[in-house]
């Protein structure tokens, strides 16, 4: 396999990345679905008396603290069940949550603002990690294809991306329009390449 196919691989798997990242909303709708659940009671909270009184069935639990204010649910939702932990100020700081794409974990900071988040939906396993601003500026994530890591600008763009497969590592460095800059590869067999590219995306220099 040619250094430019193995590339256009490793670039291909980073754009199903990035859709991995906005799978990442049905958690945060997860989360959000168990807010309104804590605040405004919109699921049942009936519990059922059973024949064995060991068990206790209900559509939501609300852990509160000494001053009454909400400090964990677990409850089901639209989005799937879900358990979420609040901090003293009523900011949810960690969720886990299974929608029908898979399970989610969710760490938010006090200001309410993702942080980290870690997925697994049916072709692989993923980990975001997100800036202040809530933006995602480090993905890993594997397949059956192998394991990839991308580091991103405040834009959104991958900058650096390194990847393993059969085929071998890759890494790509790409300019602010997310097109590849300068690439490396090492096959399984023969001596590594190196290309360097110019703004319109043609090689200006290689080895060997």
């Amino acid at each position: 396999m040619s250094a430019e196919h193995r590339i256009a691989t490793l670039e291909r798997d980073l754009r199903h990345a990035r859709r991995q990242v906005r799978w990442l909303g049905g958690g945060l709708l997860l989360a959000g679905g168990l807010a309104v659940a804590a605040v405004a009671g919109t699921y049942g909270t009936t519990i059922h008396a059973q024949p064995d009184a060991r068990v206790v069935r209900a559509q939501r639990f609300v852990l509160e603290d000494a001053n009454g204010t909400s400090r964990g649910i677990f409850a089901v939702t639209p989005e799937g069940p879900g358990l979420a932990l609040y901090d003293a100020n009523g900011k949810p700081r960690m969720t886990l949550g299974l929608s029908q794409d898979g399970p989610s974990l969710v760490l938010s900071d006090a200001n309410d603002t993702q942080r980290a988040a870690l997925h697994l939906v049916e072709d692989g396993a993923g980990l975001t990690l997100f800036d202040p601003q809530g933006r995602p500026r480090a993905q890993m994530n594997t397949n059956t294809a192998g394991p990839r890591l991308a580091l991103s600008d405040v834009n959104g763009n991958a900058r650096a991306a390194v990847g393993v497969t059969a085929d071998g590592p890759v890494l790509v460095l790409s300019d602010t329009i997310d097109k590849p800059r300068a690439t490396l590869a090492v096959p399984p067999s023969g001596p590594a390449s190196l290309l360097l590219f110019g703004r319109d995306g043609t090689v200006s220099w290689r080895t060997p």
